[in-house]
């Protein structure tokens, strides 16, 4: 939506006539404080396309409100003293039609004066005492007559050849203190992990271990020989009932019939007895193999 010009009635155009000056073709560098239709302040550096006593006209790219006030800082200028800080009121908006330029604002300063450096200004700009007079008090702190307004510290530049925004000042915030080296050591040496706890108590472990395998081991290895031995004694036990049943036989055997009998009993001694003590070897290397395994 075009803005071109500020709404006119016959006392703005006698004011209009009464203070119109040269407008001289020149690229000013310009920081400009503003509020944009939103109502949000932003910071742009720019560059004037045109100059005069009354005011300017600039390439920017913010949403402006005909009417609304912005304060212009003019750098990068080698004249003595430097410009201050000035008031402007947007007096009018002018779009572009190509959509890659910048739309146009002319900018009216409260109060008229050279503040664009211009070292031998048109003889309009010095007709009178008054612009004098204007110049002085447009040297006066802008601060005064804007909200508070931040004043930009001065700082040289080159001639501009594009618009270039700053994004206003917000609040840092403050970065978290690192801890402390000694500190960042004292938490690493309290830390006690899974692994490290079963890495200390492996050789407890393994020492409790072999210690019950021991014991199970010798605790089957004295009940087997305690069979054997039970078994042992049954078998002599045995032998010797069937002794006694035989000696208490009514007919004496002959001499030829002891000797038959006592061979009889020595080798179903011998046979018993071998057989137990196969079987008592093979009950203990298989708990020697268990042992083994268990280890």
């Amino acid at each position: 939506m075009s803005q071109s010009s500020l709404a006119r009635n016959p006392d703005n155009l006698v004011k209009e006539e009464s203070r119109r000056s040269t407008r001289l073709d020149r690229s000013v560098p310009l920081i400009v404080f503003g509020q944009s239709r939103a109502g949000e302040p932003f910071v742009e550096r720019t560059v004037s396309t045109s100059v005069n006593l009354h005011g300017c006209r600039y390439p920017s790219r913010h949403d402006y409100v005909v009417g609304t006030w912005v304060t212009l800082q003019v750098v990068g200028l080698n004249v003595e003293p430097k410009p201050p800080a000035v008031r402007a009121k947007v007096c009018s908006i002018h779009p572009s039609p190509n959509t890659r330029e910048l739309q146009q604002i002319g900018v009216e300063l409260e109060h008229p004066a050279n503040v664009w450096g211009i070292v031998a200004p048109p003889q309009d700009w010095l007709g009178s005492g008054e612009t004098q007079a204007a110049y002085a008090r447009a040297a006066e702190p802008a601060t005064e007559k804007t909200d508070k307004a931040e004043e930009p510290a001065s700082m040289p530049g080159p001639k501009l050849a594009e618009v270039a925004t700053f994004p206003s000042r917000s609040p840092v915030a403050p970065k978290p203190q690192a801890p402390a080296l000694g500190e960042a050591h004292k938490a690493q040496r309290v830390v006690v992990t899974p692994d490290g706890l079963i890495s200390a108590l492996q050789g407890r472990l393994q020492q409790a271990v072999e210690k019950a395998v021991q014991t199970a081991v010798a605790n089957q290895l004295d009940e087997a020989v305690r069979n054997a031995v039970a078994a042992i004694d049954q078998v002599r036990q045995s032998s010797i009932r069937e002794i006694q049943q035989l000696a208490a036989a009514p007919a004496e055997p002959t001499a030829a019939g002891k000797d038959e009998i006592a061979a009889l009993v020595s080798s179903r001694w011998q046979e018993e007895m071998e057989k137990h003590r196969v079987h008592a070897e093979e009950l203990t290397e298989r708990l020697a193999r268990q042992a083994t395994e268990l280890r």
